[in-house]
């Protein structure tokens, strides 16, 4: 993280241990069920058969808080993602469409992540 210039918890990683998580899934047990070992949040319907999204709301606080950091490159495999895996598996991308559609993303949720710098329609130099 240092290359990056962010510190955490000091000036070294700490990776939760296994009992870590236990404890916080535990504490999450009532926003969140499994589906084929993947954690998903609990949508629960209400008598008149009307979803209830709050748990969404909920588990928003408890997010990852260092998604920041990454913002840029996540900008970037989402938009590879649109071209299609096996695509761009064989045939690769066309360049500048992959800025295009990696900047129309950070423009889409650019109130997201507060960023210093990413990846915009007006600023292709994090981009190339």
């Amino acid at each position: 993280m240092l290359q990056r210039g962010v510190t955490l918890a000091g000036d070294q990683i700490n990776i939760p241990s296994e009992t870590q998580v236990q404890i916080a899934l535990k504490h999450l047990e009532d926003y969140i069920q499994f589906k084929r070992n993947v954690i998903v949040p609990k949508v629960i319907i209400d008598e008149t058969g009307t979803p209830d999204y709050n748990n969404f709301i909920m588990l928003g606080y408890y997010r990852n808080p260092i998604n920041y950091i990454f913002f840029n490159e996540s900008a970037v495999i989402c938009a590879l993602f649109s071209f299609g895996v096996d695509e761009i598996w064989k045939n690769g991308c066309d360049y500048d469409e992959l800025y295009h559609k990696t900047a129309w993303l950070s423009d889409l949720i650019k109130r997201e992540e507060v960023l210093k710098e990413r990846i915009s329609s007006k600023s292709q130099v994090l981009f190339d």
